[in-house]
């Protein structure tokens, strides 16, 4: 059981933890991605520039007249840049592989080389080597293939849909947005 006096210490100890002051350097502590961020984040590893010019050609294909297009075009800038930066995961992961496949292939002869006799190979030495080659081209094929399955990983492909959706949700609803506004429905605001 807790004393009386260890509660009231325990609330005026509280009282005085309000947290970090500055969270400018911590803030994205926890980014693993940033796939699902309500706020769009440009990495370091990005190109602003780049996301600029994105929304720039959206804007040059939809020409916003008001606010709600404005949000809406940006959603969609948002989901593309974000399906993007799946493509670019995917194809570090398979650089990656790249990188260490061949090292494991080595090791996989080095082993085979070690237990596996000269079984069932041509006589002449030319026609065991001839054989030798081939086979190992072949494996050595079958092992990168094997390495760069697709890992499926659920996790991004569930994210690679939703994203999906979100762009082509924001772009009928602008596109509707922007017929009502033509047909000169009201309920539609001014641009900021």
């Amino acid at each position: 059981m807790t004393s009386e006096a260890r509660i009231e210490a325990n609330r005026r100890n509280a009282l005085g933890s309000t947290g970090p002051r500055d969270t400018s350097l911590t803030r994205f502590n926890a980014l693993k991605h940033g796939l699902t961020t309500k706020k769009l984040v440009v990495t370091s590893f990005e190109k602003r520039k780049e996301y600029e010019s994105l929304l720039e050609s959206l804007r040059q294909d939809f020409q916003p007249q008001t606010a709600t297009e404005e949000i809406l075009l940006e959603q969609m800038a948002a989901s593309l840049w974000r399906r993007q930066r799946i493509l670019r995961v995917e194809k570090a992961e398979i650089e990656e592989k790249l990188a260490y496949v061949l090292y494991g292939f080595d090791e996989a002869e080095k082993y085979r080389e070690e237990r596996v006799p000269y079984v069932g190979f041509p006589a002449t030495a030319q026609h065991r080597l001839n054989a030798l080659r081939e086979s190992t081209t072949q494996r050595m094929e079958f092992h990168v293939e094997k390495q760069l399955r697709p890992s499926a990983d659920a996790l991004l492909i569930r994210y690679d849909s939703t994203l999906e959706r979100q762009f082509y949700r924001a772009m009928v609803m602008l596109l509707k947005v922007q017929e009502a506004r033509a047909r000169g429905a009201g309920f539609v605001s001014q641009k900021r």
